[in-house]
């Protein structure tokens, strides 16, 4: 049974439905229905459904105050004997006989409903008050709980729903029914046969609504605007000096003084609209903005970067507070469900707050005033407004609201106005009759949206003038003052000018939104603009949820995964190349833009720590090759920084470098130490001219750099700064040393970047830019440890120690303490292990012994040795035939002595 419960949850859930519980008990989502034994338990009394008895029509969960939209029934017996027959007539049926009279009533008076003891959510709610009819087509009724029996509009109802004909649907073993719960009422006739069994679940839709109903999806442009962060904070504290601004301005309208008169002054009101507002100050004191939106300005300035590269100054140009949800619920469709962007994090929840703080009864219809504004998110607010709630949302034209006896009502079809959202202009509010301005005063039961102070005093609409205007409006002598604001010459983006939007309601900030684009200098979407997301990185750590260790082979297994089951895993991806270091070639996947991000955070560290500069000129003899990006990276890092490069790429021919290095004279020397040693080697060689090479640093990764090479180019190019880099394919270069680091073991990242952890000695690495291919405790296989600094909020420091796995080979692994302690057995001056894949079959990898000797070895006697212990090491299962080429250069002493100084290369 609990499977088929499972299965009949699932499946509703997979409809998009949203189940929900039929009592306290938080899982009780599935409900049997069946006859039961009668019992005289009190508190535990049978359910109608549980009994065999006739159950007039009615729907399910009428004593609540939402019931549900909808009800399934899942049939697992039918009654053989031709009993418990289900039955469903049609609200809009009844509705239509039912009398004018009786239909008012039954939609705007409260009816006292009691709530089943068996049904109960909260032990001390025991009845509810609401309307039978909960718009004209939607009803909530079963008569035997209806406390209030002498209405004669109930009585209306009951003859009505007996003349009704009935549709009787066929329950056969495994059918399942979908009803709606308001649109139908249904009964069942008397249980004749007890193995009748039937499971129910009631649901509702989720709160949908299709945004590009209304908008233009072609508008949306796919990409996002990167953003910092600390942007962010600073809107949050913009906006908190905004609202109190605000909320003064409104406070201290009608008051007697300094400020006030100041305030009236600038303004400079009618008398309809001053004695409006001063009006409201008094009789409804509590004052809530409600809903604005601060348009914001991307000039030009140096405070924030976008996209790393367009730095700009944000300047909040206008307010808009007249329409109340304009680009609110386009915000709310297309902002959310990123959790890694935190844009989304508020957008989430967005909507569910405003309606709170309002204070709508969302057990009630909402009516919308309109007429001249088109609008688009006041259509998307009314489907929100029925799907999340249930309740009737209508558009009605100001001119047909009227009032009676203080109550406004819809002139057209009598319906009472209980609360309302303006979407109107000024002068459309001011042509209301007295009356009913009277009552938006003094009737502090009517909820409406927006308050009238915040559209006639929040509402801060700017326009631009042109120079023709301008000089027309110096020679009008009927102005005393003017405001003048001054021009902000704005950044553009692929040649078109922005505008973002801030979302506000009473004094919340919940996010900067969509912003839009436009080649005209008015930004509107509907004259040929667009809208492009904004992002904004997490600046928190992200963790799995079991707090796993995450292994480049697990992580590999995820990629290969996501291949098979994302067909875009290969679109807007920045492939990298791994496994040089050993084991089977692996590709990684990021995202271009983050990607792209990751650099820009560690080249604004190397600034900021004079690892660049502006002034450097760089010469790079990276690899390019085959996939392996270390020369790309490099180039990037000096172009972000500004500074010249030089790309050379590692396989150009030592005589070529020396000729650049002698016409463009660079100060800063790229390549991993093998390469360096190569060019160190050919200048000592061929480079015989008075005038010395010198660099004032040098780059290096790839590779560790030893003393012995560090000293090497010391002398050979008169450079003691080599400064290293930190990272890999899976990670990106995330770290580096500075200069005061230079001589030692310390690298350091920014903490924006990424989150470094130890654990038991091994680095691992959280990346907190990546959304898409996430790098989550990630173990480098290197071992390290965290060093305190002063730059602990920015930047953090770590000891990187040389890495302990070599080679990863199934069923084991080679370590480097097993390479050391094989070797250790000869007497070699020094040696060397290089590890690579072969090109033509990836599956196998090369093992290079390159040893330094003293005296006369035999490589055979090597090989056999090598190959015993290697087979200890990996298992004797392992094939090393099929898996790894073993290679041995043995390089005599003497062949290392050049012109009697004796300088060992390793």
């Amino acid at each position: 049974m609990e499977k088929i419960e499972t299965f009949f949850v699932d499946f509703i859930k997979k409809l998009g439905g949203k189940c929900v519980t039929h009592n306290a008990d938080e899982e009780s989502f599935v409900w049997h229905v069946r006859p039961l034994p009668s019992t005289s338990d009190t508190q535990h009394p049978l359910a109608r459904s549980q009994t065999d008895h006739e159950f007039p029509f009615h729907t399910d969960c009428s004593y609540e105050s939402n019931p549900p939209e909808y009800m399934a029934l899942f049939v697992l017996e039918q009654d053989q004997l031709g009993g418990g027959q289900f039955e469903i007539i049609q609200v809009s049926d009844i509705v239509n006989r039912l009398s004018e009279k009786s239909k008012m009533i039954l939609l705007t008076e409260n009816f006292k409903i009691a709530v089943p003891l068996e049904f109960r959510k909260e032990k001390d709610i025991d009845h509810i008050y609401g309307p039978i009819l909960l718009d004209h087509h939607q009803i909530r009724y079963r008569p035997d709980i209806v406390l209030d029996h002498k209405s004669n509009a109930l009585n209306e109802l009951e003859s009505i729903i007996s003349e009704i004909p009935k549709y009787v649907p066929k329950l056969e073993k495994y059918t399942m029914i979908l009803l709606n719960n308001r649109k139908y009422l249904h009964a069942r006739t008397k249980i004749l046969d007890p193995r009748r069994h039937l499971l129910r679940i009631r649901f509702n839709k989720p709160a949908l609504y299709d945004v590009f109903s209304i908008y233009n999806e072609t508008k949306l442009r796919p990409e996002y605007l990167t953003l910092p962060h600390t942007l962010l904070d600073y809107f949050h504290e913009q906006h908190t000096r905004l609202y109190k601004t605000l909320n003064l301005i409104v406070q201290q309208y009608h008051q007697s003084t300094e400020v006030g008169a100041e305030i009236r002054r600038t303004f400079q009101f009618e008398s309809k609209i001053h004695n409006l507002l001063c009006e409201l100050n008094i009789h409804r004191p509590n004052f809530d903005m409600g809903n604005y939106r601060p348009d914001i300005l991307f000039t030009k300035g140096c405070r924030f970067t976008m996209n790393g590269k367009h730095r700009f100054e944000p300047k909040i140009c206008e307010i808009n507070a007249r329409f109340v949800w304009n680009a609110f619920l386009f915000s709310v469709a297309i902002c959310p469900g990123d959790n890694d962007n935190q844009i989304s994090v508020n957008f989430k929840t967005m909507l569910d707050m405003i309606i709170a703080s309002s204070q709508f009864d969302t057990t009630k219809s909402m009516t919308i005033l309109k007429s001249k504004e088109n609008g688009f998110d006041i259509h998307l607010f009314q489907k929100y407004w029925i799907n999340k709630y249930h309740q009737n949302c209508r558009i009605i034209h100001p001119d047909q609201v009227h009032i009676i006896n203080g109550q406004l009502y819809d002139r057209n079809d009598g319906y009472p106005i209980q609360q309302l959202i303006m979407e109107l202009h000024q002068d459309e509010i001011l042509n209301f009759s007295d009356d009913i301005l009277h009552n938006f005063i003094h009737n502090t039961q009517l909820r409406y949206m927006n308050d009238l102070r915040t559209i006639f005093l929040v509402h801060d609409k700017r326009m631009d003038v042109s120079q023709e205007d301008w000089s027309r409006l110096l020679l009008d002598l009927n102005h005393q003052e003017w405001i003048i604001q001054q021009y902000q010459e704005s950044i553009q983006y692929e040649s078109m000018n922005l505008s973002g939007m801030l979302f506000c309601s009473n004094n919340r900030c919940f996010n900067l939104g969509p912003i839009r684009l436009s080649p005209n200098k008015i930004v509107n979407i509907c004259h040929g603009g667009y809208f492009i997301r904004p992002f904004i990185h997490r600046r928190y750590v992200y963790c799995s949820e079991q707090d796993e260790i995450l292994t480049k082979t697990k992580l590999h297994e995820q990629l290969a995964l996501s291949r098979l089951t994302h067909s875009h895993w290969n679109r807007n991806v920045y492939l990298s190349s791994s496994g040089g270091s050993g084991g089977k070639r692996l590709f990684f996947a990021t995202d271009i833009q983050e990607n792209q991000r990751q650099r820009e955070i560690l080249v604004d560290m190397m600034l900021s720590k004079n690892v660049l500069s502006e002034t450097d000129v760089c010469l790079n003899l990276f690899h390019c090759k085959n996939m392996y990006r270390s020369l790309e990276i490099f180039n990037d890092f000096c172009s972000m920084a500004y500074c010249t490069v030089l790309p050379m790429g590692s396989d150009v021919e030592d005589d070529k470098v020396l000729n650049i290095i002698e016409h463009f004279r660079p100060n800063v020397l790229m390549g991993s130490p093998y390469r360096l040693m190569q060019l160190a080697l050919f200048i000592e060689k061929h480079h015989r001219t008075n005038e010395k090479i010198h660099f004032e640093k040098i780059f290096f990764a790839c590779e560790p750099l030893d003393n012995l090479k560090r000293d090497y180019f010391k002398r050979i190019f008169h450079c003691s700064m080599c400064l290293g880099f930190y990272g890999s394919a899976e990670t990106g270069v995330f770290a580096c040393q500075t200069p005061e680091y230079a001589t030692t073991r310390l690298y350091m990242y920014p903490k924006e970047l990424v989150q470094v952890d130890i654990a038991n000695g091994q680095i691992i690495v959280t990346n907190l830019v990546r959304q898409r291919n996430q790098l989550i405790r990630f173990n480098t296989g290197d071992l390290g440890r965290l060093i305190p600094n002063d730059d602990n909020k920015k930047y953090g420091l770590i000891e990187v120690f040389q890495s302990q796995r070599l080679i990863d080979l199934t069923p084991g692994s080679i370590m480097k303490s097993d390479i050391e302690e094989f070797m250790n057995q000869y007497d070699f001056i020094e040696w060397q292990l290089i590890i690579e894949n072969e090109s033509n079959n990836n599956n196998r990898t090369i093992l290079t012994f390159r040893c330094v000797e003293t005296t006369n070895t035999t490589i055979e006697h090597m090989k056999t040795h090598v190959n015993n212990y290697l087979t200890r090491c990996l298992g004797s299962s392992f094939s090393i035939e099929d898996h790894l080429t073993i290679r041995f250069e043995l390089i005599s002493y003497q062949a290392l002595i050049r012109d009697q100084k004796k300088t060992i290369i390793s």
